[in-house]
């Protein structure tokens, strides 16, 4: 399954790329935000592959101008809540403070409230990068009360569909100026692809005009 947006593709990840985004969750740039930052083994890996190959977990490689640098997920989604956890990191050097992960998590977010039809996201940054802190604000994300807090350094936020599309109206705007406004979906026989196509019987017109999408 491919979702292609702002000139941006994300390809859902299939076991022959776990490898790959094994080394860079273990390269020391990216390991140093995570919460887990002990070494993740080959086991470690597929095991964890195993768990996240289905219909509630969407991990995707970014890829732009046909380089993969980076992966975004929306993983434990919890249809009866309508909710999700989302996720990036990047590790081409280039991107990264580019705009590609900028329109990625556009990418990643319009996929969530438009397809999979999500009320909230939620994500968790290290209390000391500000500067995602600052840009997750941004998109509308808000700190959540103390008494739902972990007592990690990791502070959990929360993203609801209205604060999204109100506080990204602009950005979304940029987006569709500079990259056009066309979006295109490509299917897949897996459990998320399929997923996905069962939502998409319900999908409200208005969202298909919106996303000037393409099914394919």
């Amino acid at each position: 399954m491919k979702w292609t947006q702002y000139q941006l593709t994300l390809s859902l990840l299939r076991q022959e790329h776990i490898e790959t985004v094994r080394y860079w969750r273990n390269h020391p740039m990216i390991s140093r935000y995570m919460e887990f930052r002990e070494p993740i083994t080959p086991q470690m890996q597929a095991n964890w592959f195993a768990g996240i190959n289905n219909a509630y977990n969407f991990y995707f490689l970014i890829t732009h101008q046909n380089e993969q640098v980076g992966l975004i997920s929306t993983s434990g989604i919890d249809m009866d809540y309508q909710t999700g956890n989302c996720g990036i990191f990047i590790w081409q050097p280039q991107a990264v403070g580019s705009h590609v992960p900028v329109f990625a998590v556009l990418a990643m977010l319009n996929f969530n409230f438009h397809l999979l039809q999500l009320h909230t996201t939620h994500i968790k940054v290290h209390h000391h990068n500000k500067k995602a802190i600052r840009y997750n604000h941004a998109l509308g994300y808000r700190l959540m009360p103390p008494e739902q807090q972990p007592p990690t350094p990791f502070q959990h936020f929360r993203l609801t569909r209205q604060h999204y599309f109100t506080h990204t109206l602009r950005l979304r705007q940029l987006g569709n100026k500079l990259y056009g406004t066309h979006s295109i979906l490509q299917l897949s026989a897996t459990p998320q692809g399929e997923k996905v196509r069962s939502l998409l019987l319900n999908l409200p017109d208005e969202t298909m005009h919106t996303l000037n999408l393409q099914i394919i």
